[in-house]
């Protein structure tokens, strides 16, 4: 009898404390129980660095100074997150007092697939929130060109490469930038295929030097006080007086909000009659990526100047006309293209190919 009466008063004992236990679990194992414990910062820096490639030693000088960097500031209010791939780690580092420190190591993974990118990405969103983030997509590129045939569109990780509708989808996050440490990426087409995903765009329509855009003083440009517009500025400011100064590298600030106007003003042109004195980004043999600016000043669209300067809001003084974006102007030198063009977010939204004399009848 006795041993009934404590096998009963430890099971009530055990009935009362089930649903504090009940309580405990579920509030250990919940989303905003850990969110508590995740500090919001002012600013989060993403470098999504893709370097399994001819660019690996470019990748180490980078995360190099970037690591000296985070080792000589206090970045209180401010995550620098590095996803770092090349020949050698698949790795996530985070800020820290004493530098970068490493906190997910993963296995070889294609770093341009769009379900391992997007995953990657919104580990990152949810772990390091922040008032502010950017994203620096550190690669090769070429532009709105497709996958395959030696083209990259953007990254290159052994071979493997992402499409930049794909890419869009990967960022599954509306970002306040973002800034394309690469080739060829300054494209209206890229511009609108991503213009849901960034406030900002800083972007080259041609060949970027193998040590890049982003440097310490651009991350402490970015990190500062000043309003965002006037910080990216800076930044863009920094790659073409200072950093590159002789060569006076093309770049661009990009501001996704005016995108509209601009496909207003090209959705109603008629035939266009294309005139081949409009400059060119040289591209390998190819003319693919002509300048936005010196298009819209070769069919004299007086209307098009204050669209253009409400939608780059900053650009390299290379030559008079030249607004450091490019777009795609169809001909017969160019046709191979023309097909996977037609699904392109920008064809699709002004009926681009058309307005050269080219239909899908010609496909």
């Amino acid at each position: 009898m006795v041993r009934k009466k404590n096998e009963k008063g430890i099971v009530k004992g055990l009935s009362m404390l089930n649903p504090l236990i009940f309580v405990l679990f579920f509030w250990g194992c919940s989303d905003n129980f850990e969110q508590t414990l995740i500090q919001s910062k002012e600013k989060t820096i993403i470098f999504y660095v893709v370097a399994d490639n001819s660019l690996i030693n470019y990748s180490d000088t980078l995360f190099c100074n970037i690591q000296d960097y985070c080792t000589g500031n206090t970045l209180q209010n401010s995550n620098i997150i590095v996803f770092l791939d090349n020949c050698v780690e698949t790795s996530l580092y985070q800020t820290t007092n004493t530098g970068l420190q490493k906190v997910t190591e993963y296995d070889k993974i294609n770093s341009v697939s769009p379900q391992n990118m997007q995953n990657i990405l919104h580990y990152i969103y949810e772990k390091y929130p922040a008032q502010e983030t950017g994203l620096i997509l550190w690669s090769h590129g070429t532009g709105w060109l497709p996958t395959g045939n030696k083209t990259r569109s953007f990254g290159d990780d052994n071979g493997e490469a992402i499409d930049i509708d794909d890419l869009s989808t990967s960022i599954c996050k509306k970002l306040d930038y973002i800034i394309f440490d690469a080739c060829y990426m300054g494209c209206v087409e890229v511009i609108t295929e991503l213009s849901d995903k960034a406030d900002y765009f800083i972007t080259s329509p041609d060949i970027v030097p193998p040590e890049g855009v982003i440097d310490t003083l651009s991350i402490n440009i970015l990190v500062g006080k000043d309003p965002l517009e006037d910080r990216l500025k800076s930044v863009c400011e920094h790659y073409t007086k200072e950093k590159y100064d002789k060569e006076n590298p093309p770049i661009a600030l990009v501001k996704s909000s005016e995108l509209d106007n601009l496909i207003q003003l090209c959705s109603k042109m008629s035939i266009i009659d294309f005139n081949e004195e409009v400059y060119c980004y040289r591209y390998r043999t190819n003319d693919i990526f002509y300048d936005l600016g010196s298009f819209l000043n070769s069919i004299d669209n007086n209307q098009s100047l204050d669209i253009i300067d409400n939608f780059i809001v900053f650009h390299t003084d290379c030559k008079p006309g030249i607004v450091c974006l490019s777009i795609f102007l169809p001909n017969e030198n160019n046709r191979h293209y023309h097909e996977y063009y037609s699904i392109a977010k920008w064809n699709i939204m002004t009926n681009w190919l058309c307005k050269f004399g080219y239909n899908e009848s010609f496909f």
